[in-house]
Parts: C-alpha cells; structure tokens; sequence
C-alpha cells in the first residue's frame, strides 16, 4: 500500500467513529417551562408539568425533515452506510455511482443541522457529533478515485 493509500484511509473510519460516538449522546433537551401545559379554561398547571425536561437521544428521539420524521437512531445509520458505500467505488473495487452515499450523507448532515435551527430546544453535543462525522464522510465521498496499480512487463 503506498503513502496516499494509507494516509486516506484514516478519513472513512474517523468518520464513521464520530457517527458511532453520537449515538450515546444526549442530542437535545426539551423544558417544560418553554410550553404551555395549562389545558385551557383557567386551569394551572401541574407543578411538576413546568418543570419537567424531555431528554432526547438516538434511541427515542427524531427529527423532522418537511413532512417526515426520521428517527434519530436512522439518521446515523444513514451516515455510516453512506460512509461504507464509499469504501469500494474510492478503492475501484466497485462502479457504484458516487451519489446514493452522497445523498444519505447528506441527509444525516441535514437532519443533524435542523437541530440547531429548532428554538425550543437546548441542543446537546450529539448533533456536533454527527456533524462532524458527516462532514468528514462528504469530504472522503468527494476524494478522487485512487488509480489502480498496473503492472509492467519489461
């Protein structure tokens, strides 16, 4: 394996290992004192109802993209499979076109950055995770393809 060969493959695996952190992360935190619990009608609220926090995190969280909910726990996968889509078509093991890993990286970076849009919430270090492994992934899924060593009869 040459020096370029070795150096690259680093990039997939950080990548993939960012996604993987994230998934034990807490991704956003909801407070009951942003919403109105108080039912209408000139009732009050439960004490505890405002002061409650909802904790979101890969297993019973999600996003929403548009019309579509998209678990939290998906979204990372997405990534990581974009990410090892990527392996074989950078190595020429694989003509597989260059965007379907593209496109699901780029839904989890999306999903992930909706979450920093979202005003109600307090965002957590999960999205900065899977951000960053994402990123990383599109940087890798954008490297050229490496050229395959041929030998030469003399």
């Amino acid at each position: 394996m040459n020096q370029q060969n070795s150096s690259g493959s680093f990039l997939p695996f950080a990548a993939i290992f960012t996604l993987a952190i994230s998934f034990g992360m807490t991704w956003f935190t909801i407070s009951g004192g942003h919403h109105d619990f108080s039912g209408g009608h000139n009732s009050v609220a439960p004490s505890f109802a405002t002061s409650m926090n909802i904790t979101a995190n890969a297993i019973n969280g999600s996003i929403s993209l548009g019309p579509v909910d998209l678990p939290i726990w998906l979204i990372i996968t997405l990534g990581i499979v974009g990410i090892l889509l990527t392996l074989p078509r950078i190595q020429q093991a694989s003509s597989a076109p260059k965007g379907v890993p593209i496109a699901l990286l780029g839904v989890a970076a999306l999903a992930s950055l909706t979450t920093f849009a979202i005003s109600e919430i307090q965002v957590s270090s999960g999205p900065f995770f899977a951000v960053a492994g994402a990123a990383m992934g599109l940087v890798h899924a954008f490297r050229p393809v490496n050229p395959v060593p041929t030998e030469q009869n003399a």
